[in-house]
């Protein structure tokens, strides 16, 4: 039995790009972010600790598939977070976690959206399923223990020409990642 764990990868877009005011354009060079602009969040079931931090401790009965998705804190609306790879950090040799390699998938899923009448919610609600749909990298965990991650991710803007979106720049991030 595989357990999943969805992380959320949330990064301040704003402070980001305060902080990293000429980004890569290279996404096999990104820019290094300070470790305050970015956390690791997870269900508080599956978190022992580091909430909101870098340093993130998850507990699972099995060894887990964990699902990687990036959000700004705007939700992705204006400026977005895509995570394009994970790597152990250097040099970290003799951590005990393993990471497999991370595979890209775009979810669909079904979201209810409240059904309007004259611009207001209807009492009682009624609801309509609208397809959402989100990318997300998932990785398995052969073993537990530490392990020391580079996230790699760029930054998305809404072109206000033509509504597309447009790349700001490659960054990445370290933070630990522990499972038991």
């Amino acid at each position: 039995m595989v357990a999943v764990i969805n992380l959320g990868f949330v990064v301040d877009t704003a402070s980001v790009l305060a902080a990293c005011p000429n980004p890569s354009q290279d996404a096999t060079a990104p820019t290094p972010v300070p470790g305050s602009l970015c956390f690791l969040i997870a269900p508080p079931s599956q978190a022992r600790a580091g909430l909101a931090s870098a340093n993130l401790r998850l507990a699972a009965r099995h060894l887990p598939l964990l699902r990687w998705q990036g959000v700004s804190l705007s939700g992705n609306t204006g400026q977005g977070v895509i995570i394009y790879g994970l790597a152990r950090v250097a040099g970290s040799k003799g951590h005990t976690g393993q990471l497999e390699t991370a595979v890209a998938r775009v979810v669909t899923q079904q979201v209810p959206l409240p059904c309007l009448v004259d611009g207001t919610n209807t009492d009682p609600p009624t609801f309509t399923g609208a397809p959402f749909s989100v990318y997300i990298l998932e990785t398995p965990v052969s073993h537990v223990g530490m392990q020391p991650i580079e996230v790699r991710f760029y930054l998305t803007t809404t072109d206000t020409y033509d509504g597309q979106p447009a790349l700001l720049g490659y960054f990445q991030w370290h933070a630990t990642l522990t499972v038991h």
